[in-house]
C-alpha cells in the first residue's frame, strides 16, 4: 500500500483523535500502539530516503554498460 505523506498524516490525526476522545482504555491503547508503529515506520521511510539522496549527490557517476565487452 502507497502512502503519501499527507495520507499518513490523515491517519495520525485519526487515531490521535481515538486516542482522545475514546471511552475504552483498551482502544485508546490499541490506538496509541498502532500510532507508535506508523510513526517509527515513517521515521524510519524518511531516514531511507535521506540516506539514498545523500548517495546521488557523492559526485560520481555509475555507468554499467555491458555491451562494452
Amino acid at each position: 500500500m502507497d502512502l503519501d505523506a499527507q495520507d499518513m498524516a490523515v491517519i495520525e490525526q485519526a487515531l490521535q483523535e481515538g486516542i482522545n476522545n475514546g471511552v475504552s482504555y483498551q482502544s485508546a491503547l490499541n490506538y496509541s500502539g498502532v500510532l507508535n508503529k506508523l510513526r517509527q515506520s515513517s521515521h524510519q521511510l524518511q531516514s531511507a530516503q535521506s540516506n539514498d539522496a545523500s548517495v546521488l549527490q557523492d559526485g560520481f557517476r555509475y555507468d554499467h554498460d555491458d555491451s562494452a565487452t
